[in-house]
């Protein structure tokens, strides 16, 4: 697995604008810990990886700057071109809030402000769980060493969704912490009224961070334990792969981490 995903991640960076990366560990954990779902299947963990996507893909509208409005639609080359406008950073991490059972939702109630101060927490803890992240991790006023180390974006795309999207404040997104010093207008927001399946309120996250550097070197650290070892090497051989191409793989996944970390 450790060798299928460095071949894989390498080829993508390759040849793709974008990549959203979604773990099915954290599929596995919104499933269980958050609908209640005993033993999560594949349908399961589809499902939730379909409704995150959908949260920031269905049609929008884009509003001027980064307010949410009632400019136009909000299409796939919008965002892929205000997501991966750097060469050397193209990989995206998605999250979704509210997650819930569904029988919980008519007993609940959802407000702009505790919906984005949560989907904010996330992003800056590197949490894809609305659960278990560390509430006393903040951005640190400029200038000021920060206590706890924070996730930084180079990109964001902020959907809201349902009642009152409009009119909602985006303002926490909007920090200058929590981007670069050489990040160009680094957040859009995007807004529809209507409601996000039985979620009265509901908000997308699509994010060029660092979330996933931490399970990227834990995977690499695997892969490099298991080639110098050379464990499996022969079933690949057979298919034709040469020394060189895990050597590019491993180069590859190594030059995106170094970008990211310099952000």
């Amino acid at each position: 697995q450790n060798y299928n995903t460095l071949l894989t991640l390498s080829h993508l960076l390759d040849a793709t604008d974008g990549i959203i990366l979604v773990p099915n560990e954290g599929l596995h954990a919104t499933c269980a810990r958050l609908h209640n779902i005993k033993r999560p299947d594949f349908q399961d963990l589809n499902r939730v990886a379909a409704r995150a996507l959908a949260s920031v893909l269905l049609p929008a509208a884009s509003g001027s700057g980064n307010q949410p409005g009632s400019g136009k639609c909000m299409s796939v080359s919008d965002v892929a071109e205000h997501m991966c406008a750097h060469p050397a950073h193209r990989v995206l991490g998605l999250r979704c809030v509210p997650q819930m059972p569904a029988g919980s939702v008519d007993f609940t109630v959802f407000t702009w402000a505790s919906i984005l101060k949560r989907l904010r927490q996330m992003l800056i803890t590197g949490s894809i769980l609305e659960e278990g992240f560390n509430w006393g991790t903040s951005v640190p006023a400029p200038g000021a060493t920060p206590k706890t180390r924070i996730v930084k974006s180079i990109a964001n795309v902020l959907v809201l969704r349902g009642k009152g999207s409009m009119g909602a404040d985006t303002s926490g997104f909007q920090d200058p912490g929590l981007y670069p010093i050489w990040a160009v207008s680094p957040l859009k927001v995007a807004s529809q009224t209507a409601q996000f399946g039985k979620y009265e309120k509901a908000a997308g996250l699509l994010s060029n961070c660092q979330t996933f550097m931490p399970a990227t070197e834990r995977m690499l650290s695997h892969a490099y334990g298991m080639y110098e070892s050379r464990a499996y090497i022969h079933q690949y051989t057979q298919q034709g792969m040469v020394q060189a191409d895990f050597e590019e793989a491993f180069a590859q996944v190594e030059d995106c981490l170094a970008h990211y970390r310099s952000i």
